[in-house]
């Protein structure tokens, strides 16, 4: 992906018992990768007691599925949130392991890719939560399991959830999303951009503006000052597309990202294209694997 560094995380080779003894049984070796100030030690516990932690009182599936698992640990000072990739098939393991090792040139992994993004993002400090480790497991030379750690915002919903609450509260509806689009003005001019920025990836808290956060960072690239235009037109013309559109009209929309931007707009800014431009993310779908190269990135 255009803007990421051109190396896959570095390895920190976990061997059965180190530092852990039985407590951190596992017949597998972990690469790690820590960030944000976290401890490799507490990382490499949570990759070899992942089960446990499943598992756990304190623990909260948000996602469970054969493949892919997302837990919400709640340890009250510092909840986490944790993502599991499971590949159960030796063709996913094979497919996965390649674009791991072959990085430099191909996408890696959606959660080392998530991991490398979402320190960018941390870097640039973006309103987002804290990437805090990546791990990835091999078994006989392939990739088997991969684990993304971060900082959990345990008071923020996402922003579609919001929207629902408030049905029908026109007020509700646009402070929401003028809160949705404060964290996305902040961003792009940041010169970073979420390329998957759709209601799920906001979460909006109960508190103040703030607090509130961008998510998921799988999808995402740096971007030259004279992209800005076309970058925030399919932004927000893009969240108004995934699922806004069911609680706001396209026109009032309209109105409210007109006074959206009147802080990112430049002189040499054609108000014209700018809407044409987010007409078009609005109303048809660009696929993932197309946007950076609709945006130019």
């Amino acid at each position: 992906m255009s803007g990421r560094k051109s190396a896959i995380p570095k390895r920190h080779t976990v061997n059965p018992g180190e530092r852990g003894g039985a407590e951190l049984k596992d017949e597998k070796s972990w690469n790690i990768r820590v960030a944000n100030g976290f401890s490799t030690l507490g990382l490499q516990k949570i990759c070899l007691t992942f089960k446990q932690i499943a598992g756990s009182s304190g623990t909260r599936s948000l996602k469970s599925s054969p493949d892919k698992k997302v837990l919400f640990v709640d340890n009250k000072e510092n909840p986490l949130l944790i993502k599991a990739q499971l590949y159960p098939s030796l063709s996913g393991r094979l497919k996965s392991t390649i674009r791991y090792l072959l990085y430099r040139t191909k996408p890696a992994t959606s959660l080392a890719a998530e991991f490398i993004n979402s320190k960018t993002a941390n870097t640039r400090k973006l309103r987002t939560s804290r990437v805090l480790g990546y791990g990835c497991r091999f078994s006989s030379g392939l990739i088997s399991q991969e684990l993304l750690v971060t900082e959990a915002c345990s008071d923020g919903m996402p922003l579609l959830q919001r929207l629902r609450q408030h049905e029908g509260n026109d007020t509700d509806t646009e402070k929401y999303l003028q809160r949705a689009f404060l964290l996305i003005e902040h961003m792009l001019k940041a010169g970073y951009v979420h390329l998957d920025l759709h209601s799920d990836n906001i979460l909006i808290t109960s508190s103040e503006p703030g607090n509130d956060v961008l998510i998921d960072f799988e999808f995402a690239s740096h971007f030259p000052d004279e992209r800005l235009p076309d970058v925030a037109a399919f932004v927000y013309g893009y969240l108004f597309r995934c699922q806004v559109r069911e609680h706001i009209s396209y026109e009032r929309y309209t109105v409210l990202v007109e006074q959206a931007i009147e802080s990112l707009a430049g002189e040499q800014w054609n108000r014209n294209s700018f809407m044409k431009n987010f007409h078009l993310a609005a109303t048809a779908r660009i696929a993932k694997k197309k946007r950076q190269a609709y945006l130019k990135l």
